[in-house]
């Protein structure tokens, strides 16, 4: 099974969010005390104390307090993105990635234009929250950590083995024991998430021309490898 996981902070979201989930997927919803849940969600409702800025803490009390199976798979969508329309058909066959910890995919804007590409080894800059599926048997001692980057630090924590500083696993000792000859990271060559779809951001915004140039020398250098 997929879930999808999504803090919520915003819950006006939530309705539109609701007609883009794949049918064959679960929802589940985070909130805690300062929003208001609409009626109607076909999801699975986790109230915390906090969910936490960008829905960190959040995060992972959905990770902490839902009773997923070790070959569920795992895709965390915020509450400011509606679900990519080809994703589905994209992960139909996810059991063929049994020994893998993750599955990731390009990522873009509302308007079709690419945002990122994930990255084999993983890098920072080339992962969005969004922008990857994890199977819970090979993550489930990893945890978002509360700093800036938080999303790309799972990543590397998932692939790596829970480096991380401060990244427990259930017994209380560092890192995941099952993660020290870590699964491997797999990539489908596909648009296949949304970022801030419902803020409706987009390149043409000047806010994005420095990481635009940082993307596209990172792009450079890898085509000259």
């Amino acid at each position: 099974m997929i879930y999808i996981c999504t803090p919520c902070g915003r819950p006006s979201n939530l309705l539109e969010i609701q007609k883009s989930i794949p049918k064959s997927w679960k929802w589940i919803i985070c909130y805690d005390d300062r929003v208001e849940i609409p009626e109607g969600l076909n999801a699975t409702l986790l109230k915390c104390d906090y969910t936490g800025p960008a829905g960190v803490f959040a995060r992972n009390y959905s990770l902490e307090h839902f009773p997923f199976k070790d070959n569920d798979w795992i895709f965390q969508n915020d509450d400011d993105n509606i679900i990519h329309p080809d994703i589905e058909e994209a992960l139909s066959n996810i059991e063929e990635y049994e020994k893998y910890a993750m599955v990731a995919f390009h990522q873009c804007f509302h308007n079709g234009d690419r945002r990122l590409s994930p990255t084999v080894p993983p890098t920072i800059g080339a992962f969005d929250v969004a922008s990857y599926v994890v199977q819970y048997k090979y993550v489930k001692g990893i945890r978002y950590h509360n700093i800036y980057c938080h999303d790309q630090l799972y990543v590397l924590d998932c692939y790596y083995g829970g480096i991380m500083t401060g990244c427990n696993d259930h017994d209380g000792e560092r890192g995941h024991k099952d993660l020290h000859d870590p699964p491997p990271l797999g990539i489908i060559d596909k648009d296949l998430s949304y970022y801030n779809y419902l803020e409706k951001e987009d390149w043409g915004h000047p806010k994005y021309e420095v990481y635009k140039k940082v993307k596209q020398e990172q792009e450079i250098k890898r085509n000259a490898r």
